[in-house]
């Protein structure tokens, strides 16, 4: 018999959101149906945080020519470990470091797995939130005191890049980056229905000042040919002042929201320290 589900991720030193990935989603899952993929040694992220969590997976895995950044080699690896995973469990979660499913309406994450291992449906689409950190207003996240990160953060951008279909009890393909779901042919499936009643918080542009710090550590990584012309873009950003205007743009390009709109309860504890 199948054990009931299981959530797992993908790293390279992320010392700052893989402790908040662990923290948030050991509320909903046992350590042991916990996994994270990454090099251990390249950094110590993973090791403090295994000191923490002992009894998480650790799937080590290198890139073949050491390259950081491949995103035809993640797509294939993550794609093996979830058919590895969905031997095992019913249902099977991904969701990258700074990624965060969170329910409407006072639901747990929990509650709404259980729902789903017992309903007809082989996958869910999430609603996808971009989180972004205006300066102008709002605090850096080294400034914030106390454990409550987004309670400092009012500005929530609907992006259908993040509606990603990443909860499932059966296999998927996908194209690079897990945007979007493909068919046989390999097209794009572009009909899914999107739950509302479940969000996934992408984090990557919750805060400026971290944004910048992952932006400059990617120029010292070893890319693959393919993703060269896609980080060309975020190498451009090399101040706050440059993060921030780009982020207010995006924000303007796509409209926002407060958190009371999507009706998150108790969102301002979410993530914490």
């Amino acid at each position: 018999m199948k054990k009931h589900s299981c959530v797992f991720t993908i790293t390279y030193q992320e010392s700052f959101f893989l402790p908040l990935w662990c923290k948030y989603y050991s509320k909903f899952f046992d350590e042991k149906d916990m996994y994270i993929m990454g090099d251990e040694f390249a950094d110590d992220s993973i090791i403090k945080v295994k000191e923490k969590y002992p009894n998480i997976n650790i799937v080590n895995i290198k890139h073949p020519n050491s390259v950081v950044s491949d995103d035809r080699w993640l797509l294939e690896i993550i794609t093996r470990q979830w058919h590895i995973l969905l031997d095992i469990y019913d249902v099977v979660v991904f969701a990258d470091t700074d990624e965060f499913f969170v329910c409407r309406y006072g639901k747990q994450f929990s509650e709404f797995i259980t729902e789903f291992s017992n309903s007809s449906a082989l996958d869910v689409r999430a609603r996808g939130i971009e989180v972004i950190h205006n300066r102008l207003i709002e605090l850096d996240v080294k400034r914030i005191d106390g454990e409550k990160l987004l309670e400092f953060r009012n500005h929530y951008v609907p992006y259908v890049q993040y509606c990603k279909t990443i909860i499932s009890k059966h296999h998927i393909k996908w194209c690079m980056g897990f945007h979007y779901t493909l068919d046989e042919n390999g097209n794009e499936i572009k009909t899914k229905f999107i739950n509302e009643n479940l969000i996934l918080l992408h984090l990557h542009k919750f805060d400026c000042s971290l944004s910048l710090e992952r932006i400059l550590r990617r120029h010292t990584f070893k890319l693959a040919t393919g993703d060269v012309y896609r980080f060309e873009g975020y190498n451009k950003l090399t101040t706050l002042d440059k993060v921030q205007r780009e982020y207010i743009t995006f924000m303007n390009r796509f409209g926002h929201h407060d958190a009371k709109y999507y009706d998150i309860e108790h969102v301002d504890d979410l993530i914490l320290c």
